[in-house]
Parts: C-alpha cells; sequence; structure tokens
C-alpha cells in the first residue's frame, strides 16, 4: 500500500472545492455534442430540464440518461464524457481558465451507472489533483487518461456492489478510506464498499460499451433549435 499522505492532498482539494462549488453553479462546463435519446438536468434549486445537442453544462447539474440514452459531453478543457443508459452523472465543481493553471478543477460524482472519461487540460498543469471523480465507494484521481467506470448497486447482472474501472490509456488512482491503488493502461481495478482497491485478474467485460449508430447522427433538418442553437424544455 502506498503512503495516504498524498491521498491527503486530494482529499483536502476535494474538501475546498466542494465549499466552493456553490459559488460554481453558473459557470459552464461542457456542451453536448452527440445524444441518442432522452437527457434530463436537474439544477441545484431542484428545477429541471431536457437537454439535447449544443445544450451547455453547468458546474452543479446533475444529468440522469434513460435506458436507452447515450451522451457525449466535451468539456471547455479539451476533456470527454460519454454516458451510458441509466446514468446519474453531475459536475460538482468545474472551473477552467487558460491563464489560470492553479485554478483549474474537476469534481464530478458517478452516483449511477457508468462513463467513459478523457481527460483534458485539468490535472495535468497546474494542480495535478485538481480532477478527481466520486462514485458510492471510491474516489478516483488521474494522471492524464483515458478510461471507463462502472457503478454496481444490484443493478449489474455479472458483478457485484462496487465501482470497476478499465484504463484505456495512461494511469487512474482509486483510493478510499482503506488503501489506495494505481491502475495503469490496460488493468482493470474494483473498489467495493468497506474493502480497499484491488486490481482484477482480467477486466470485466460490463465495463465497456458501444454506442448505436443513431447516437452518431447529425441534427436533422427537421429539428427546430432556439436562438442559441439548441432544443431544450423545462420539465414542470
Amino acid at each position: 500500500m502506498k503512503n495516504l499522505c498524498a491521498d491527503s492532498r486530494i482529499f483536502s482539494f476535494l474538501l475546498c472545492t466542494l465549499l466552493l462549488a456553490g459559488n460554481a453553479w453558473a459557470t459552464p462546463a461542457a456542451t453536448i455534442t452527440h445524444m441518442s435519446g432522452t437527457l434530463a438536468a436537474m439544477k441545484p434549486d431542484g428545477s429541471s430540464r431536457l437537454l439535447s445537442v449544443k445544450s451547455i453544462v453547468e458546474s452543479g447539474d446533475t444529468l440522469s440518461t434513460e435506458k436507452d440514452t447515450f451522451v457525449r459531453l466535451k468539456f471547455t478543457d479539451g476533456g470527454e464524457v460519454v454516458l451510458r443508459p441509466n446514468t446519474v452523472f453531475k459536475v460538482d465543481a468545474y472551473g477552467y481558465d487558460e491563464n489560470k493553471p492553479k485554478e483549474d478543477s474537476f469534481l464530478a460524482s458517478l452516483m449511477k451507472g457508468g462513463a467513459r472519461f478523457v481527460s483534458g487540460l485539468v490535472g495535468k498543469r497546474g494542480n495535478r489533483d485538481a480532477y478527481a471523480l466520486k462514485t458510492t465507494t471510491a474516489t478516483i484521481g488521474i494522471r492524464g487518461t483515458d478510461f471507463g467506470v462502472l457503478v454496481c448497486q444490484g443493478d449489474c447482472v455479472n458483478l457485484g456492489d462496487g465501482t470497476y474501472t478499465n484504463t484505456y490509456d495512461g494511469t487512474i488512482h482509486h483510493f478510499n478510506r482503506l488503501g489506495d491503488l494505481d491502475c495503469a493502461t490496460g488493468h482493470g481495478c474494483f473498489t467495493g464498499r468497506d474493502v480497499p482497491p484491488v486490481r482484477l485478474p482480467e477486466v470485466p467485460r460490463d465495463i465497456d460499451f458501444f454506442v448505436p449508430s443513431s447516437f452518431l447522427d447529425k441534427i436533422g433538418g427537421d429539428t427546430v433549435l432556439d436562438r442559441s442553437g439548441h432544443k431544450e424544455c423545462e420539465i414542470h
């Protein structure tokens, strides 16, 4: 097991970011570039709306995909997140200013379901602990990478409860109160509740997913867009 002093720095950063999150709710974080299905976004005040291609996602937004929904988010730092069906993902606090690398932050929560992440500039410049993904059983840091995550909570047919990851490129870092673990390219890792992170003998197939062809379709000519270039509506 590694020295957990390094993790204390990450925990301190997460705590400070959470305290500042209330002031970051209106910060534009990402744009939806591709979508297949229905996507709902809930604001910190509890209001909800349906999003479409070209919709803006802000700090504080909680995104929920339906059973047939795939969504690709492009963040302002160049990072990407693709959400799979039946997923709940929250942008807790995001900040990126090209001229202020030490103020970077990407704090997000994957509360249900799965996603694939490709990190951008946040975490690669300034504060290397600026990028952190929370799940129900672990916190995941990155060192410039491409990785998949699946959170199981009694809803995975072939897997027990916990957080599963597959690192496609680079290195990710699992940690919880019981330990920490680096997961390099080609490794599958798991963190369960009340157990330390471990490497898996092989990567579970369920982590990977493939998007339908409709996900890659561009906006059709019959789509009605508003003046900002996207179609969305409030949910009452």
